[in-house]
């Protein structure tokens, strides 16, 4: 993660140079000196993930999902004259994530009876548990608009690359034992080595739309340390626009995420 951030940067860095020879401003107060509006950072903080949709594994159907991950990039932005609207961008690295869980009656049947030559069947509640994790690349252009002091509001278009995924679909009885019809109380057990619980599935998800795009928006303000230095508390709603994976239906990733930037003027 620590030389996906350095390129991120080197990368925003580059486009600030550009961004700054076409935003310097005359100083009247030092004929000859440029000013510029424009300021460049870093971004971090936790993200709170909600899942829309289904999502189908080998064994399975989750819904409902929910998890914390967090996201780390690198930011500029300019603004526009004198006027109340700043654009900019973002690059981050994202850890997206959901844990989902349900329960299922299963009907088990060839039991062997305490009556010789008979079999019992059992319905048993089993929990299902899934864990899904992406790490992504996401980049936001997006714009700003100061309505009073220094609060702002913004909206952005997000593109963003999946680097990797993985699952892991676990399953385990809700009880450790279970009464028979014939008054026999047994235990469930799956495994010799792990008689608690069954792994499933447990590998990178199949099926993964490596591209994915979104929708961010929210709302922050500046808060200025001395004259070069910024903090900015900010906090941003992502609406996903695509699926993340086949293997479902509509199967999506909302993030709500409170962040902390910290820029620099250029």
């Amino acid at each position: 993660m620590y030389r996906i951030f350095t390129v991120l940067f080197c990368l925003l860095t580059g486009s600030s140079l550009v961004l700054a020879q076409d935003s310097t401003l005359s100083d009247p107060l030092v004929p000859g000196r440029r000013t510029s509006p424009g300021e460049i950072g870093i971004i971090f903080g936790p993200s709170f993930h909600m899942q829309d949709g289904t999502l189908e594994t080998s064994c399975g159907r989750f819904t409902g999902g929910a998890q914390t991950g967090f996201m780390i990039g690198t930011m500029i932005r300019r603004r526009i004259g004198t006027s109340s609207f700043a654009y900019g961008i973002r690059a981050a690295y994202e850890h997206r994530n959901i844990n989902a869980v349900y329960n299922e009656y299963e009907l088990i049947d060839d039991i062997p009876s305490s009556t010789p030559g008979q079999t019992l069947k059992e319905s048993i509640l089993f929990r299902n548990e899934a864990d899904v994790d992406f790490s992504l690349l996401s980049f936001t252009p997006f714009v700003e608009w100061s309505p009073a002091w220094q609060s702002f509001i913004h909206l952005g278009l997000m593109p963003q690359f999946i680097l990797s995924s993985h699952i892991t679909h676990t399953k385990k009885a809700a009880q450790e034992t279970v009464t028979l019809d014939d008054g026999q109380v047994v235990y469930i057990s799956f495994t010799e080595d792990n008689p608690s619980q069954a792994t499933l599935q447990d590998g990178s998800l199949p099926d993964v739309q490596a591209f994915q795009l979104g929708l961010a928006g929210g709302f922050g303000v500046d808060i200025r340390i001395s004259d070069r230095l910024m903090i900015t508390p900010l906090y941003q709603y992502v609406i996903p626009l695509t699926t993340l994976s086949k293997n479902g239906e509509a199967f999506k990733i909302r993030a709500s995420q409170l962040l902390i930037a910290a820029s620099i003027k250029l």
